[in-house]
């Protein structure tokens, strides 16, 4: 090796170093994810579409810059593949998570900074009620570390938005509706307290389709006036949201009820549409999957198309997925990682256990040991147990965790020792006591990557059960035993009574009203 080669590697051995004590870090890294980059005009309202389905809107002035276009930079880790090949451990503390999915925001702008809130929505094949976003903070080891995000402080509108709503208000609404008093319709002021956007948004673009489902919200408004109210199709998302801004003329107009016996019921079949959702996905879940054809596309936003820059793609990929139904939104207020997460003891049919893996011809610190679990998307790494050299655990100091019994996971054990790459792994199903012993021999670096492929895209089976199933959908079942308890007693609900028969209704359809 010439010597400014042999000065050079050592300078590149002594940076690693520098940036983290954690050894093997360096073999897993979210430098694996591919870079999506968009620029964007930020005076412009502009939606992203990500090569994973995700969602990103970004209303006019949300980012300000020293620039007039933004370069956006975006990662995504939404497959287990992409957790397990970047490194993306999932837990929080002393305290393992289930994640349906990471997202990275940044920008390469000079000055660019977010204003006002942006929304993001990921595609998730299950709706799950705990779920709650975590925000990604380096620790001085330079290891992501994942914590509860907090409120955001930033507006959703500023004075333009509501400025902008106030015309489009007078040019569409004002006819027939006031804010704070009843014309041929309603008065407006207070309805965001009663009805989500989504809603208001769907009924303002075509009630007529609220109707078709049975939708006894839209029922209900239909017999406040004999005139009949006009749709609105051509208005856009963004165009409905200053809207109802401007009615509330509050930059915080996402609000909880007033606590009177309309928003009690509203709430109550709230509930239960949220569990005819899941239960129906689960159904779905069971019988059918597609073949997705994965491949690079360029975001379409109102800015100059010919400004995005998607990156390249050498193949395309066909995978067999589970169906994705709905989405999960999170709002992001600063740039950087996030995840959307449930604590894996918050989460349906997992049980209580224990897990210990033993690696007895190395001392800790050695190897890094971690714990696979697919069919939740869990992964993590342990540390060593209590009183012990080599033996490592995954949740709490004394080995107990939460698994889910019957299901399939992995164990595996890696490093660098004396120059030379160690590797061992085990597949076990899941029972209420797990044992493992690794005895991680030579091979080479790619073995890693090779594993956690396989693990990741179905090439190793998966011994996911269908118990599994069964058993999310007998909780659920008890779910709604216990909501037709919380009914309102002292209130009709009228529209939003609960009955058994109507537990599996298709998604997104309300309780019709009874007789």
């Amino acid at each position: 090796m010439k010597k400014e080669q042999s000065v050079f590697f050592c300078l590149l051995l002594l940076f690693v170093a520098s940036c983290t004590d954690v050894k093997h870090s360096r073999l897993l890294s979210t430098n694996a994810l591919p870079i999506q980059v968009f620029d964007i005009d930020p005076l412009k309202d502009t939606t992203l579409f990500t090569n994973s389905g995700v969602i990103v809107e970004i209303s006019s002035n949300a980012i300000v810059s020293d620039e007039k276009l933004v370069r956006l930079e975006i990662k995504e880790a939404i497959e287990l593949k992409d957790i397990l090949m970047s490194g993306l451990t999932t837990n929080t503390g002393e305290n393992l998570l289930s994640s349906q999915g990471m997202f990275y925001l940044s920008s390469s702008t000079r000055g660019a900074e977010i204003k006002k809130r942006i929304a993001v929505k990921v595609p998730v094949s299950e709706i799950i009620p705990a779920m709650k976003t975590f925000k990604g903070n380096y620790d001085k080891d330079s290891l992501l570390r994942w914590t509860e995000k907090e409120k955001s402080t930033l507006p959703l509108f500023d004075q333009n938005d509501i400025s902008i709503g106030k015309q489009l208000f007078n040019a569409k609404c004002s006819v027939c509706h006031a804010i704070d008093k009843p014309q041929v319709g309603p008065a407006l002021k207070g309805i965001t307290h009663k009805r989500s956007l989504a809603w208001l948004e769907q009924f303002v673009r075509d009630y007529n389709v609220l109707l078709s489902r049975n939708d006894c919200e839209a029922i209900e408004a239909m017999y406040y006036s004999p005139s009949t109210m006009s749709s609105f199709p051509t208005l856009t998302h963004s165009d409905i949201k200053k809207i109802f801004a401007y009615v509330e003329n509050d930059t915080q107009f996402y609000r909880k009820g007033y606590g009177n016996c309309y928003d009690s019921c509203i709430a109550y079949r709230a509930k239960g549409e949220l569990l005819q959702m899941q239960k129906q996905t689960l159904l779905k879940q069971a019988k059918e999957t597609q073949v997705v054809i994965k491949y690079t596309s360029q975001s379409r936003g109102n800015a100059d198309p010919s400004r995005f820059n998607a990156f390249p793609s050498t193949n395309y990929l066909v995978n067999t997925n589970v169906v994705k139904s709905y989405y999960y939104t999170f709002e992001i207020d600063a740039f950087g990682w996030f995840n959307i997460d449930i604590l894996t003891k918050e989460l349906p049919g997992l049980s209580d256990a224990s897990l210990v893996v033993n690696v007895p011809d190395y001392k800790a610190g050695d190897l890094t040991v971690s714990l696979i679990v697919p069919n939740i998307k869990c992964f993590t790494n342990g540390g060593v147990l209590e009183g012990t050299k080599s033996s490592y655990v995954f949740m709490y100091k004394d080995g107990k965790i939460k698994l889910p019994i019957g299901n399939n996971g992995y164990v595996l054990a890696y490093g660098d020792i004396d120059g030379k790459f160690v590797f061992a792994s085990q597949e076990l199903i899941f029972t209420s006591e797990n044992s493992v012993t690794l005895e991680p021999l030579s091979a080479p670096i790619s073995t890693l990557q090779t594993f956690l492929r396989k693990v990741s895209t179905g090439d190793i089976k998966i011994k996911t059960t269908e118990l599994e199933t069964g058993k999310k959908l007998k909780a659920i079942d008890s779910a709604f035993e216990e909501l037709l308890k919380e009914k309102p007693v002292n209130c009709s609900c009228n529209c939003s009574d609960v009955s058994e028969d109507q537990s599996i209704a298709e998604p997104g359809m309300s309780f019709p009203p009874s007789p």
